[in-house]
């Protein structure tokens, strides 16, 4: 018993020595992969994102497709600066923008790591945003 006490002592300690310092540790940024034309095709692009990303002329108001990667929430918007009307994704997104009447309108977006256990309802999106922004 004492010897087993002492082997998983030091199993822990040789565990957290060998951890990487915490400044050594990369951030993670939420994806998002997004297309032209449905079901993932056309001109597509994957953004890292970090705050708000306002879409290039090549994709304003052409938005058919949207995907944010797993684990990952997005608010895709009708204006520039995360403004205007918005929807909320979660992935796998969806691969027909036409189908939420958000075809072919964003303009920006938002994504953020979803930390609950199951995603929120609308209403609670807001706060989240506040709350979780990276």
């Amino acid at each position: 018993m004492f010897f087993t006490r002492i082997l998983q002592t030091v199993v822990l300690a040789t565990a957290l020595a060998s951890a990487a310092p915490p400044h050594e540790l990369e951030k993670r940024q939420p994806n998002a992969f997004f297309c032209t034309d449905a079901n993932f095709t056309g001109n597509c692009f994957l953004s890292t994102t970090s705050g708000c990303i306002n879409v290039g002329s090549g994709f304003n108001d052409q938005v058919t497709s949207f995907g944010p990667d797993p684990g990952v929430f997005c608010n895709l918007f009708t204006n520039r600066d995360c403004t205007g009307s918005h929807i909320t994704l979660v992935n796998p997104g969806t691969a027909h923008l036409e189908q939420l009447n958000f075809n072919d309108v964003m303009s920006s977006f938002q994504c953020f790591f979803q930390w609950c256990a199951t995603f929120p309802s609308t209403a609670r999106t807001a706060e989240l945003t506040r709350v979780l922004q990276i």
